[in-house]
């Protein structure tokens, strides 16, 4: 699946609807796993995000369209890849808990404009529904 998103036309660097989300295109493929086990349900899925700047004058913004990368000082297109694993446990109807861990690989643009690290998230928590 590619999905072109579209950038907020106030985003700073932003040349209209044909800019793409925050300057950056995403290339998203998902798989997900589901398993009964006893008496609750083992959910997994994967997934991996390609992040290309649509444009090497693009720039990359956080959510709130501010700049985090100037396009200045690379003409790569490529900004990074990330893969998420992800497992959710319904243990009742009401009551599950989720953890997610994610490692992204910083692509050539990120390494020409330091810091260009690779960072690993990870998170869990629980979660009960009325």
């Amino acid at each position: 699946m590619s999905k072109k998103l579209e950038a907020p036309a106030n985003a700073p660097g932003a040349r209209g609807p044909e800019a793409a989300a925050l300057g950056v295109w995403l290339h998203a493929y998902r798989m997900e796993l589901g398993v009964f086990a006893a008496a609750f349900l083992v959910l997994a899925g994967f997934s991996s995000q390609r992040f290309w700047r649509q444009s090497a004058e693009d720039g990359v913004y956080n959510i709130f369209t501010e700049v985090q990368r100037r396009a200045a000082g690379s003409r790569a297109r490529h900004v990074g890849n990330q893969y998420t694993l992800q497992f959710v446990w319904q243990f009742t109807p009401h009551v599950s808990w989720l953890t997610t861990i994610s490692y992204f690989t910083a692509g050539k643009f990120l390494r020409e404009t330091p810091p260009g690290e690779n960072v690993t998230y990870f998170t869990t928590w629980w979660a009960y529904r009325f």
